[in-house]
């Protein structure tokens, strides 16, 4: 026989005997010898050593257990990652709050502020049409007491009508401030806040 031959009849002669074995092996026994018997019939088929064999699945499963726990030191990190965001949107939220209620006051501050000038603006015209008023009734008054009269009556008209529009903008003011409740309810509101 030459060479060819005798390799082909090892190799039958191996398999023969793996699955004589597997027979025995799964009429009965553990697992562990099961597992055993695999790995034989693995060896014997492939043309290796049972140890070629074990040191291949030893490499295998310390290329699986190290990409595993590559992968879960990355969610672990991604994770970390999210928490730490999640802490400063929230703490972003709060500013973004803090600011909004900080510009809602400034706007508040600004528009009294612009009303406040309006108020002032008119009363300063009001009473200097009033003045103007007295001072030309007191100058005609010697020679024309009936113009004096009627300037003087103009003048008292007048500073009812701008006491009027004076009381009516900072009733407007104060119902702005009170959110249009009356002073009871709204200190009472401030009061539970």
């Amino acid at each position: 026989m030459d060479s060819t031959q005798n390799a082909y009849f090892t190799v039958r002669k191996r398999l023969e005997d793996g699955y004589v074995a597997l027979l025995r092996a799964l009429r009965g026994g553990s697992a562990t010898f099961h597992a055993w018997v695999v790995l034989g019939l693995i060896a014997i088929s492939v043309g290796v050593s049972l140890l070629e064999v074990l040191v291949g699945f030893w490499l295998a499963g310390l290329i699986f257990v190290q990409v595993f726990t590559g992968l879960g030191v990355e969610e672990r990190a991604a994770r970390l990652r999210s928490e730490e965001l999640i802490k400063e949107l929230t703490e972003v939220q709060g500013q973004l709050r803090a600011y909004a209620v900080r510009a809602e006051e400034l706007a508040t501050i600004r528009e009294r502020t612009r009303v406040a000038r309006e108020i002032h603006d008119t009363l300063a015209q009001g009473l200097a049409a009033i003045k103007m008023l007295l001072e030309t009734g007191g100058a005609v008054f010697p020679e024309r007491p009936e113009l004096a009269r009627q300037h003087m009556e103009r003048a008292r008209t007048l500073a009812g009508e701008h006491l009027h529009q004076a009381r009516t903008s900072i009733l407007a003011l104060r119902s702005d401030a009170l959110g249009g409740q009356p002073l009871s309810v709204a200190l009472s509101v401030l009061a539970a806040a």
